[in-house]
């Protein structure tokens, strides 16, 4: 281990010694600089609710035709049918016998956690000072009355508020302030953010919760009372429940421990179902990875998870098929739908394009096509919150004086010039350098010392101890020997 610690700090010192001098030349963040820091002049134009028509309702045979063209958006992967018998703690509740004598001792016990919450009202002594609070406390910590430290402290602010407990968000002064007997003054300032002063806090009073009417509380009192009962039949049932999973049907052991087996909708490997919809039981289900590999009517381990124990059985393997059509013809027409749209929206804005090409203005070639014409604007690639950042982009790649149709977010066709073309000037630059050259630094230096350090693997080969290797591994066996 000494040798471990001393090769280890060895290649340190002569890393350290080989990078400290390592300084990243302007030459390798220029570029980044120069990326980030351009910025230009855009004239953008997009489509509204006028640009384009409706499309007519398509006949059977378009639909058809559509179908065929597109038969993969409709293809179904193999999906598992699958029974699972699984029980819990919540499964014997029914089982635990309480006389109502025994909810009725129970709710008087308890009878704060079936009341609504109290209300406190308390009073906050607050300062940027640390000492001044400070001496606030001990002040009355001396038996000085509250009234007469303030005199003595002008500095302290006080402030009174009625709370309740869902109304602090702080979790330990919540717990401070609902903790804290009557007219008993906190003793330990603390400080509930960086941004907030000094505090100590004082209850003036307290108003007890009111508590819920047995009738309306009785079943939650009886299910809490029955819970660790619950939990403990759960636990003796275990033994019993792991032996009959030895090969009965599912069936059999879902009847000799009173549990129904739960028949699941066919689901895909991710527990989707045909609809789409996640299958609560299997989803993040480690069963499922195993379902995949069964052949029908084969049996999975018994799972035990955080008070959950189940077994499921492969009931059936669905075979990946398409959906016909007459299943799907809903959905075939607003796909159908969409991509006319969609389609009418491109060639609106490839419309446009030419049109400017062709020697109109690019108000003029907007009006055309029914589109709205944008002010310019000047923008760098990291763009803004008013414009799209995937037509900003697009926008980055053309060149000067260009005009073309890029694809925003959702794939809106946008129709975008290229005015003006600006590097960035020297003081962005320099803004930018601070903030980049640090970034280029710690990548080369990674790339650096990963090639130092594998050139020293290769000077020094590394040699296997087989003896003090076995001798490590033994050691690990002869302690869990009896």
């Amino acid at each position: 281990f000494e040798e471990a610690i001393r090769d280890d700090l060895t290649v340190g010192y002569v890393t350290s010694a080989a990078f400290n001098a390592l300084k990243v030349p302007d030459l390798l963040s220029e570029p980044v600089i120069k990326y980030i820091g351009e910025s230009r002049t855009l004239t953008f134009a997009r489509i509204n609710d006028a640009t384009i028509a409706k499309p007519s309702e398509p006949t059977d045979a378009q639909l058809q035709a559509w179908y065929d063209g597109h038969k993969e958006q409709f293809a179904q992967p193999e999906r598992r049918r699958i029974s699972v018998l699984t029980f819990s703690p919540e499964d014997f509740i029914d089982k635990v016998e309480l006389t109502d004598d025994q909810v009725k001792a129970e709710y008087q016990t308890r009878i704060r956690d079936y009341s609504t919450p109290e209300t406190r009202v308390i009073a906050e002594y607050t300062s940027t000072d640390r000492n001044a609070v400070q001496t606030f406390v001990d002040l009355t910590q001396q038996g000085i009355a509250i009234d007469e430290a303030l005199k003595r402290l002008p500095n302290l602010t006080v402030t009174e508020r009625t709370v309740k407990p869902e109304e602090i968000p702080n979790e330990g002064y919540r717990d401070l302030i609902f903790s804290l007997a009557l007219g008993k003054p906190d003793t330990n300032p603390r400080k509930l953010d960086e941004a907030s002063p000094w505090v100590v806090v004082v209850v003036k009073s307290i108003t007890p919760g009111v508590a819920q009417p047995y009738e309306q509380v009785a079943e939650k009192v009886r299910r809490d009372m029955s819970m660790s009962d619950a939990r403990r039949l759960y636990e003796d049932e275990s033994d019993k429940f792991r032996d009959a999973a030895g090969g009965q049907p599912l069936e059999e052991i879902g009847k000799q421990f009173g549990f129904p087996v739960i028949q699941l909708p066919p689901v895909d490997n991710q527990a989707r179902t045909q609809r789409g919809d996640q299958t609560q039981l299997l989803a993040n289900n480690p069963a499922l990875q195993e379902l995949f590999t069964l052949q029908a009517g084969q049996m999975t381990n018994l799972f035990e998870g955080d008070e959950v124990r189940a077994m499921y059985r492969l009931d059936e393997i669905v075979p990946p098929f398409t959906q016909p059509f007459a299943d799907v013809k809903a959905r075939v027409h607003d796909l159908y739908m969409v991509e006319q749209i969609k389609n009418a929206a491109s060639k609106a804005a490839s419309d446009m394009v030419a049109a400017v090409k062709s020697g109109r203005t690019f108000e003029q070639a907007a009006v055309a096509s029914k589109m709205t014409a944008l002010p310019a604007v000047v923008t760098s690639r990291q763009g803004s919150n008013q414009m799209d950042a995937a037509a900003i982009q697009g926008a980055f790649e053309l060149k000067l004086n260009d005009i073309a149709v890029v694809q925003g977010r959702g794939g809106e066709p946008w129709v975008v010039r290229v005015d003006k073309i600006e590097p960035v000037d020297t003081a962005t630059a320099a803004v930018l350098r601070a903030r980049v050259a640090p970034d280029v630094a710690q990548s080369l230096e990674s790339d650096v010392r990963e090639v130092f350090v594998r050139g020293l693997q290769k000077e020094v080969p590394i040699k296997r101890d087989e003896v003090a290797i076995q001798q490590y591994f033994q050691s690990y066996l002869s302690s869990e020997a009896p």
